[in-house]
């Protein structure tokens, strides 16, 4: 289909009307506020709301596959925990290798019956989730969501560890926070910013003398902190 990234980088998306291919190519959504979340709505809803200039919604039954190639990583908004993209890296081919397009386009339309077989015949695997098949997790997938991780996210995945029945004091945990911060973040980073963002199960829980204490999280001693 024509032009399917400007439904993500636009309050517009006419294009996505009856569409079931959509590739994007060259374009970094990144960039754009609200793609990461078109991306969630897109990938996992029954339904899509077009939304055409001058013309009423109406919602169409989401068949849509999305692809994006992009020479930057950084094009693709990845963060930690995302189950709905597999990112592949694609090496430069060797000049032996290289097929000019028309020739390409030829060995593609000779191969569609074959692969249009195949996808007829594959055995699925069950669905485990929300998603209909599982997501591949690549090392270029991982060095992305690492790459996108705030500081907060790097602090507590190198320097505390999950303990169900243990909860670190806000106070310790936010000195020893500072202490790490480049000192340039120190102060991007306040008490009221970090309790914020704090994951979901870890958000701060009141105790005695009204202490603050983040639960199921405990800090590592010093010595093993990654330099």
């Amino acid at each position: 289909m024509d032009k399917p990234d400007r439904s993500l980088t636009s309050e517009f998306n006419g294009e996505l009307s009856g569409a079931v291919i959509c590739a994007v190519e060259e374009t970094d959504i990144a960039k754009s506020p609200g793609a990461h979340a078109k991306i969630k709505e897109y990938s996992t809803g029954r339904t899509i709301l077009i939304r055409r200039m001058r013309h009423d919604c109406f919602a169409q039954p989401n068949a849509t596959h999305w692809v994006q190639t992009a020479n930057r990583r950084e094009n693709c908004p990845i963060f930690p925990g995302d189950t709905r993209i597999t990112m592949i890296s694609v090496n430069a081919l060797l000049k032996a290798q290289k097929i000019a397009k028309p020739t390409m386009e030829d060995f593609l339309d000779q191969e569609g019956a074959h692969f249009l077989h195949t996808l007829m015949h594959l055995e699925l695997p069950p669905m485990i989730d929300r998603l209909r098949l599982p997501v591949v997790a690549t090392g270029s997938k991982q060095q992305a969501e690492e790459d996108n991780r705030t500081y907060l996210e790097q602090f507590i995945a190198e320097c505390c560890e999950p303990k169900p029945d243990e909860k670190a004091p806000f106070a310790a945990f936010y000195d020893r926070f500072q202490q790490w911060l480049p000192a340039g973040e120190k102060f991007s980073w306040p008490r009221r910013r970090v309790a914020i963002e704090l994951p979901v199960q870890h958000k701060t829980v009141s105790g005695t003398d009204h202490a603050k204490f983040i639960p199921h999280l405990a800090l590592k001693p010093a010595e093993k902190e990654k330099p």
